[in-house]
């Protein structure tokens, strides 16, 4: 076995340069060849870890914690672009390495963790262990008193705009507008791996054929259990190898940490030397029309927009836009605002039941800290860009580098879309688009993207075929199995609770 790893740590020397240490307290390096190698969902852990390794989810060290707060220190803009010396060169099975090392060894599954360009084997990638990571949001003890709101920089007009003259690599895209979309996806769920099959083959073949300015990306996070770990690796080893387009980013990957895994996201976006001008983070239930959601940059479309915190008044209190900018290339914060059929905008406010599924204890979140009507883009799908995505992203690492300038809730909520609107509170307004179909709304031929939520997959093809025809562009078309009156909140919501998934999990 240690032979075996011998020989692949000897086919990735740029691994070895271009990598941080793996956790010292984890043991010697992980033998990712024995799952690379052909490891079956019936193999113990310890055929992936050496002996003295641990498989642990630890808070982040000490080291860590010093290291990004000298980057801090040292900058308000942190760093993100890294070297991607790797990317397109030696990331997947069929870029040369076959030659210069054996088919064999050069067929071992990698996949990019972390920062574009880094690529690892799988197994390293998805064990927590193997990494001194610091996550992005986790919890700490309620403050008292509360912090003071830091003063954080606004960013300026344009950011993130490079015009026609810039130079990316070649496998970028190449012109002004360079969108980037990330789909959080599970890595343990094999319902998770269809809904990615279905996608690759509907709308995101058609963005691959039709826009070159369009990059997408599966994010997983990491397994929480050994059992999961097994699962992940047997689940994923032969889709890497066929799909250049899953990233493994650090953090666990279950719900309440949904939030850590879409600053994960950013920050990988981020860190491409494409230089994306415009970053969307969207969900594997969504079905995403990519020449609809280019216009939106293109054309500097939105419906309207309102401040993201709360007025006071509680009622609708959106402005028609005087002017819109196009392309839009900063300041745009867009997706569908939370609303409901009456036209009131509230904002945020804990549920405090306990049989509803968004539930959230008192001793969670207290009113007194909780960011209380903070209005957000609802977060199956919402689009930065790239200086509002840079914003959100710095703001991150510095609360992790310097946990005293966090917000009281920071860490509290699991809902990732209220802590985007929180954060650009002071920074932004959300705008809401028309066209961005939650799960009971019908699709209409100016549907930008669909919510399927618990269609999916199902529907996706149905749905990518009647875009192919051109019948969605000319019509209303049926994209839900449920028994309800479509655009009916109420009769959609009825239906939706009486699934077993909602009884189980909680009532919406």
């Amino acid at each position: 076995m240690a032979a075996l790893y011998a020989l692949v740590f000897l086919t990735m020397p740029f691994l070895r340069s271009s990598l941080p240490a793996p956790n010292a307290d984890a043991g010697t390096t992980t033998t990712a060849a024995a799952a690379a190698a052909g490891m079956h969902g019936g193999d113990s852990l310890g055929q992936l870890l050496p002996e003295g390794g641990t498989f642990a989810h630890g808070a982040s060290s000490s080291r860590g914690a010093a290291r990004a707060q000298l980057t801090v220190v040292g900058s308000r803009r942190l760093a993100l672009e890294r070297p991607a010396a790797a990317q397109g060169v030696e990331m997947w099975p069929d870029t040369g390495l076959a030659q210069q090392y054996g088919s064999k060894t050069a067929s071992l599954p990698r996949v990019e963790f972390r920062d574009a360009g880094y690529v690892v084997a799988l197994v390293d990638a998805l064990n927590a262990s193997r990494w001194d990571e610091q996550l992005l949001y986790m919890p700490g003890p309620i403050p008292h008193p509360v912090p003071q709101k830091p003063t954080l920089r606004v960013p300026r007009k344009g950011a993130g705009f490079e015009g026609s003259a810039a130079k990316f690599p070649a496998w970028c895209p190449q012109s002004d507008v360079r969108l980037f979309i990330g789909i959080t996806s599970r890595c343990a769920s094999a319902e998770a791996q269809a809904k990615r099959m279905a996608i690759r083959r509907t709308w995101m073949q058609m963005a691959k054929d039709r826009y070159p300015d369009v990059v997408i990306r599966f994010i997983l996070a990491q397994p929480s259990t050994e059992a999961e770990l097994l699962r992940s690796v047997d689940l994923l080893r032969n889709e890497i190898q066929q799909y250049a387009d899953i990233v493994i980013v650090p953090g666990v990957d279950i719900y309440r940490y949904l939030p850590n895994k879409t600053l994960q996201l950013f920050k990988y976006a981020l860190s491409s030397p494409c230089k994306f001008t415009h970053v969307m983070k969207t969900d594997d239930d969504v079905y995403i029309r990519p020449q609809k959601l280019v216009d939106v940059i293109n054309k500097g479309e939105y419906d309207f927009s309102v401040p993201v915190q709360y007025d006071g008044s509680g009622v609708f209190d959106g402005t028609r836009p005087v002017s819109r900018q196009a392309p839009w290339m900063s300041g745009m914060f867009v997706g569908q605002v939370d609303r409901n059929e009456s036209n009131v905008y509230p904002g945020f406010i804990p549920i405090r039941d306990p049989k509803a599924k968004w539930y959230l204890s008192e001793e969670d979140l207290p009113d007194e800290l909780a960011p209380l009507g903070t209005r957000w883009a609802a977060g199956w799908g919402y689009m930065l860009s790239r200086d509002l995505a840079e914003f959100v992203t710095n703001t991150a690492l510095m609360y992790a580098a310097v946990p005293s300038k966090k917000p009281p809730w920071w860490g509290r909520m699991p809902w990732e879309d209220i802590m985007i609107g929180a954060m650009l509170r002071d920074v932004a307004r959300v705008h809401h688009h028309a066209g961005w179909k939650a799960a009971w709304q019908e699709c209409e031929s100016d549907s930008v993207l669909k919510h399927l939520d618990n269609d999916a997959p199902v529907l996706l093809d149905g749905m990518n075929a009647q875009e192919l025809s051109g019948l969605w562009g000319r019509k209303t078309i049926v994209c839900s199995s449920g028994i309800f009156e479509p655009n009916n909140y109420t009769q959609w919501r009825t239906w939706r609770n009486s699934l077993p998934d909602n009884q189980i999990g909680g009532y919406m």
